[in-house]
């Protein structure tokens, strides 16, 4: 989800950028910016929602454990997936001619 997110403001500033690599930076950074918050609202949901459900059912013999293994993977691979949405839409964008952008609005 955070990456549909991603792309979709990348695509929504694809008709506002001009041909620099500025703002192709620009673009991008945007874009890194919202899978970052993106991570940390999941991660705090995963967490909280996970250690509500074992202290319910702890009764059962449930425990909270953290997979620190599993939660490095997902960082790294939501923030390539990212920053690559962001990235490859907006080098498309810097190298289009304002003239042209401005004409799609």
């Amino acid at each position: 989800m955070v990456q549909n997110v991603d792309v979709c403001v990348v695509r929504h500033r694809f008709s506002e950028s001009t041909a620099s690599d500025w703002t192709a930076a620009a673009v991008a950074g945007k874009g890194v910016m919202w899978v970052a918050i993106g991570l940390l609202i999941g991660i705090a949901a995963g967490l909280g929602l996970a250690y509500a459900v074992t202290t319910a059912f702890a009764d059962e013999g449930l425990s909270f454990a953290v997979p620190a293994g599993s939660l490095i993977t997902l960082v790294v691979v939501a923030t390539v997936a990212g920053v690559l949405a962001a990235i490859l839409p907006a080098r498309r964008a810097s190298r289009l001619d304002p003239l042209t952008a401005l004409a799609y609005e």
